[in-house]
């Protein structure tokens, strides 16, 4: 039997790593607003584009799993039931979702690293956290909808091997 727990560890490591991004990036962003703290505001950004690089290794990972676990179902079938469809489409926008999710993750890892050269200085690198912020929130939005995805293609693929 085909498991698929590894794909969804690696999706719930990816949301947990974002969650932590955004919590040491506010806690950044906060620092950076005080004159006296400001200097705390590098390493902060530097743990967030860590923990950026870390949700997009899970997701690259997720990308493997889900893989695996297309061919795993795969086993067993015939040339016949081969031929057809067999659900690619759901596969292919479960992928290419995660692959578009991988790319984005980078960007913000980089960004954040970027940010982590100026966030010493009080205030001027305020508008790149904040925006960074939400653009981590909505990419963490994101990769909660994989498990969208993810059903619609699992349904279709055990539909195919019923």
């Amino acid at each position: 039997m085909c498991d698929d727990s590894s794909l969804k560890l690696s999706l719930y490591a990816a949301i947990t790593a974002f969650a932590v991004a955004i919590a040491l990036c506010t806690v950044a962003a906060f620092l950076n607003g005080s004159f006296w703290l400001a200097y705390l505001s590098p390493a902060l950004m530097l743990l967030t584009a860590i923990a950026s690089g870390i949700a997009t290794i899970a997701l690259m990972l997720a990308v493997y799993f889900a893989r695996k676990y297309y061919e795993c179902m795969l086993e067993g079938l015939t040339k016949e039931e081969m031929n057809r469809d067999l659900c690619s489409g759901e596969f292919q926008n479960f992928t290419r979702n995660i692959e578009a999710l991988v790319l984005t993750a980078g960007i913000l890892t980089t960004t954040a690293a970027g940010i982590a050269l100026s966030a010493w200085i009080p205030w001027i690198p305020q508008p790149a956290m904040w925006s960074l912020i939400g653009a981590m929130v909505v990419t963490a939005i994101l990769i909660a909808s994989l498990f969208f995805f993810w059903r619609s293609f699992k349904v279709c693929i055990i539909d195919l091997r019923a």
